[in-house]
């Protein structure tokens, strides 16, 4: 007969017991999981005794040498303490759910890798991070997962190496990132030069959102986005959004490595980044650089806001930026050799420049530029542009200094006294009123439009006032041009003519519209003109309205050149 006290001591001691069964693993086929400790460190063997239940691992695993493939039906979760030890040649491969917190949980060189579902987001943090050349663990990070997101969480020092994105990857921030104020995730560039972030070959469906690129100081060599490769080799499909890049030589540098014209770099959407103090924000090195779309970004304290020194088809949409005092020449965009250019909505102040380019490229491609803010001028070099300019304000002159550019202005406005001014035989298509031009010549003498296809020129000389190669004729294809024409004649000292030159594909051809002798002071509308003209070989090359002047006379001229057949 048991009497009751013994039973309590007898219940006791079977508690304690338990306690420590438990404490040791004994039971954990009824609890759910494996505890490392059980197996003094052995990964391996407690992923055999788990069957299927969560490995929870609380202290160093022993060193896994080649290859461990933990099965989807095991669960790990590291604590801190934790840490999976593996030889620089080792690979673990974790197919099942994964969890552990911000700690280092991967170390000694070898490789790890997630299978598909195992986790959402991966850390850096869980390879160590140590604030010098950290750029090894983000790395390691990527490597870890086919696809998904890379989460940053503080300050990173590359020193030794770029970070190098691949293909189906998101890196991101866990906020918007303040780089000048050290807030958020932060790429600190401290390479002598190159990029805190590279993407290079067949890289594509990457995001890259809420991260500070910065460096010390703005050093020449320092980028925070670098992007390169060769030809016939392809980078696509890219969102680069709400980016802080703060004093670097380059923000976003994309450029060919060897061959000029080759790497195609295309469907890029850099959207709502803020750059401050860089030399360059964007530059763009390849004409391959296809579906480029530059919206919604802030270009601070610029030198250059966006540089098509190459590109193919750019668009620049509601993007805003200024300049400051001491660096000359400052401009919101430059363009050098580029494809289709459109820029809508875009504002800029404090500038030297709002649009220019330096050097004569020729390009055929067309610049629309809708709905723009420019409280800069702009200047256009280089033959064969053409221009359509819709709602645009503009504080200072548009000056053309283009041989056969051809503009279409409509609804532009202007500050008091500034204009198109038009050099080198550029010519104005369409113009409506609102909008006023200036002749390289006279430049007293500027007049405002009054209707729609009108270029209101004044010359005391012998000018040639309006120009139309038919660029696109090809071969003996006739085109028939009607040319509308008026004439004011202010003064006429001594003889005026106006006659039109052409070449109709045998050579050269005059003819007079207003006969030599002409002197009488008074505006006059001239008759309808119907001429042919092709490409041809011959002098000329296209259609030349001209006055033939002596000063001090003025004549001003309104004229329509337009194909009406083919």
């Amino acid at each position: 007969m048991i009497d009751g006290a013994f039973r309590r001591r007898l219940t006791l001691v079977a508690m304690v017991c338990l306690s420590i069964l438990c404490q040791y693993g004994e039971l954990h086929a009824e609890t759910g999981w494996v505890d490392v400790r059980d197996h003094k460190g052995d990964l391996t063997a407690a992923v055999t005794a788990a069957r299927g239940r969560k490995i929870l691992i609380s202290i160093p695993t022993n060193t896994i040498n080649g290859s461990l493939n933990l099965p989807a039906d095991v669960q790990i979760e590291v604590v801190q303490g934790g840490v999976i030890v593996l030889a620089p040649s080792a690979t673990i491969t974790i197919s099942g759910p994964f969890s552990a917190g911000l700690h280092q949980v991967f170390r000694g060189g070898g490789r790890t890798l997630f299978g598909a579902g195992s986790l959402k987001e991966v850390y850096p943090e869980w390879w160590g991070v140590a604030g010098k050349n950290d750029e090894n663990a983000i790395n390691a990070a990527i490597d870890a997962v086919s696809a998904g997101d890379v989460v940053l969480t503080r300050t990173y020092y590359i020193e030794s190496a770029p970070v190098k994105m691949k293909s189906g990857i998101t890196l991101k921030g866990a906020g918007r990132a303040i780089s000048s104020a050290g807030i958020g995730a932060i790429l600190y560039n401290r390479r002598a030069s190159g990029a805190a972030l590279f993407i290079g070959e067949y890289v594509k469906h990457i995001t890259i959102e809420n991260i500070g690129f910065c460096a010390a100081t703005t050093k020449a060599g320092q980028y925070g986005i670098e992007m390169a490769g060769d030809a016939p080799r392809y980078s696509k499909d890219m969102l680069i959004k709400a980016n802080d890049f703060y004093r670097l030589d380059k923000g976003i540098y994309a450029h060919e490595l060897t061959y000029a014209n080759g790497w195609e770099c295309d469907h890029v959407e850099v959207s709502q980044n803020v750059f401050n103090e860089c030399n360059i924000d964007i530059h763009l090195v390849s004409q391959n650089t296809d579906f480029w779309r530059i919206a919604n970004n802030s270009f601070n304290y610029l030198d250059t806001g966006v540089y098509l020194e190459r590109s193919g088809t750019v668009s620049l949409d509601t993007n805003a930026g200024g300049g400051v005092s001491g660096k000359p020449d400052n401009t919101f965009v430059k363009i050098h050799i580029f494809g289709p250019l459109t820029m809508i909505n875009n504002q800029a102040e404090q500038t030297d420049w709002f649009l220019r380019n330096t050097a004569d490229t020729g390009n055929p491609y067309p610049i629309n530029m809708l709905g723009n803010s420019a409280n800069a001028p702009c200047k256009i070099i280089g033959g064969g542009l053409i221009i359509n300019s819709m709602g645009n304000f503009f504080s200072e002159d548009v000056i053309i200094d283009s041989g056969n550019t051809n503009i279409t202005s409509t609804q532009d406005s202007f500050v008091k006294g500034k204009k198109f001014v038009l050099k080198n035989y550029s010519q104005i298509a369409s113009l409506t009123s609102g909008a006023t031009i200036k002749n390289r010549v006279n430049a007293a003498d500027d007049q405002t439009a009054n209707s729609v296809r009108e270029m209101p020129i004044a010359t005391t000389r012998d000018t040639q006032v309006a120009y139309l190669k038919p660029w696109n004729v090809r071969g003996e294809h006739l085109i028939l041009y009607k040319v509308h024409y008026y004439y004011r004649v202010v003064k006429a000292a001594t003889d005026v003519r106006l006659h039109l030159e052409y070449n109709d594909g045998t050579g050269h051809q005059d003819i007079d519209l207003v006969p030599s002798g002409m002197k009488g002071v008074g505006s006059y509308a001239g008759n309808d003109v119907t001429i042919g003209a092709t490409s041809g070989t011959g002098t000329g090359g296209g259609i030349a309205l001209k006055v033939k002047a002596g000063s001090p006379n003025q004549v001003y001229i309104s004229a329509t050149i337009e194909p009406i057949t083919y």
